[in-house]
């Protein structure tokens, strides 16, 4: 019994086609990440992250399949081709985008706890620590720092 030769560009079209809904796909979901980003809701990324992995493994394989041989992207459908070379262009410009946004959002969030540290550091230069006592550590009497007045939220 023989095996039917496998069709070089058939199987290159359909690598190809699945290539292009994949980065599609992606693209999409990054946009969706990018606007989070933006939005300063960075924490709802984590719902697109299990997507995204898979998106990514999916793309990863895709590629490899054409890496296998290389020639045979040369046998994909002229329309199919262009069709993804243009999703591959708009790819890499989404995910200069993407990173571009995480790394404002990094930014922004170093900022932020900078901002707190020194705020926090200028409390702490302001009031003298309390001794076991529950005295102002350093002082006698009632000269020096006003005493720092504190409230705590009992409630979870």
């Amino acid at each position: 019994m023989t095996l039917a030769p496998v069709d070089r560009t058939e199987t290159s079209n359909t690598v190809a086609s699945a290539l292009i809904t994949v980065t599609a796909r992606l693209i999409e979901l990054m946009n969706r990440e990018i606007e989070m980003l933006r939005s300063m809701r960075p924490r709802d990324i984590q719902t697109l992250q299990t997507e995204k992995t898979l998106l990514v493994q999916a793309y990863d394989e895709h590629i490899a399949q054409l890496k296998t041989d290389p020639e045979s992207i040369g046998t994909i459908e002229p329309l199919l081709r262009d069709e993804l070379w243009r999703t591959s262009r708009s790819f890499e410009t989404v995910l200069a985008e993407n990173e571009r946004a995480l790394r404002a959002a990094a930014e922004a969030n170093d900022r932020l706890v900078q901002a707190v540290v020194v705020a926090a550091q200028s409390q702490a230069k302001n009031h003298a620590p309390y001794d076991r006592s529950a005295s102002l550590a350093g002082k006698s009497g009632g000269s020096g720092a006003a005493a720092l007045s504190l409230s705590l939220d009992r409630e979870l």
